[in-house]
């Protein structure tokens, strides 16, 4: 990505929830790109949203949040197959974040150090 916004390539984002485990959270069944999530995804999943919890932060907000911070990401495409996930995508997209909440992801190694955040530098 960083190579992208250094040679001044736009990226547009798709299946930002990974098949719906960001938008679902951990539940029976749950699938990450387009497999069967492995156990190291659903442990760091549920640390994730622990933290969104803590905070009072939805998963799905934190998610889109996050990919959208990058400056190289010029389009996140949210998938929605009725009203109701349009008006719950909006939301999210709205959703106020401490920015507490990404120190405290970066504290816990849930997102790298490097990584831009909503009010960082770089977003």
């Amino acid at each position: 990505m960083d190579l992208c916004e250094s040679r001044g390539v736009s990226i547009v984002l798709g299946s930002i929830f990974n098949s719906g485990i960001l938008a679902t959270g951990v539940k029976p069944g749950a699938r990450y790109h387009y497999e069967t999530a492995k156990p190291e995804v659903l442990s760091k999943v549920t640390a994730i949203n622990d933290v969104c919890l803590e905070f009072g932060v939805s998963l799905p907000a934190a998610a889109i949040q996050f990919v959208s911070a990058h400056p190289a990401v010029t389009s996140v495409c949210i998938g929605a197959s009725n009203v109701e996930q349009i008006k719950n995508n909006y939301r999210f997209v709205a959703e106020r974040i401490p920015l507490e909440f990404w120190g405290e992801l970066r504290k816990k190694n849930l997102i790298s150090d490097w990584a831009p955040t909503p009010g960082s530098e770089r977003a």
